[in-house]
């Protein structure tokens, strides 16, 4: 006969009581990861905007000081993130330039990874491969030359 604490393992209840508290889990980690990946969207958006609203290109020399860093560089240190991160930010709005529609993000690219969708799964399975120095950036965009949201040329 089996004895002592664990003995409640294995009745319904306990059974119910776990696959309950999976499920949030589950649930408040997807909310939690969903805002994560609306917060890169946007912020990529907004960088986006900006160029596109100052009339300007990032990646021209003027906008980078002798030690190469360019707006990009500043802008990531000044949020609190690193340059590499920006430009995936950035890259993520281009390549889904209808991901977040009247402040509603679809994750509808995403299907396969149901539940366990991730910034770090985006990041790395669905966008270019992102290297330090910006100007490099245009051989590593796979996907079309503009975005065809804001016309933002790569």
């Amino acid at each position: 006969m089996q004895t002592g604490l664990k003995l409640y393992k294995t009745e319904d209840w306990y059974q119910f009581l776990v696959e309950e508290c999976k499920s949030i889990v589950t649930e408040t980690t997807f909310s939690a990861n969903e805002l994560v990946i609306k917060g890169k969207w946007l912020l990529g958006e907004r960088v986006i905007d900006d160029e596109k609203k100052l009339n300007v290109n990032f990646k021209d020399k003027k906008y980078y000081s002798d030690r190469g860093e360019g707006v990009i560089d500043n802008l990531a240190e000044d949020i609190g993130i690193s340059p590499r991160e920006l430009r995936r930010c950035i890259q993520f709005c281009i390549k889904y330039p209808e991901l977040v529609m009247h402040d509603h993000l679809s994750l509808e690219p995403f299907n396969k990874e149901g539940k366990t969708i991730s910034w770090f799964k985006i990041a790395n399975l669905y966008l270019p491969e992102t290297t330090v120095k910006e100007t490099n950036l245009d051989e590593n965009i796979k996907c079309e030359n503009h975005c065809p949201k804001c016309g933002y040329e790569w």
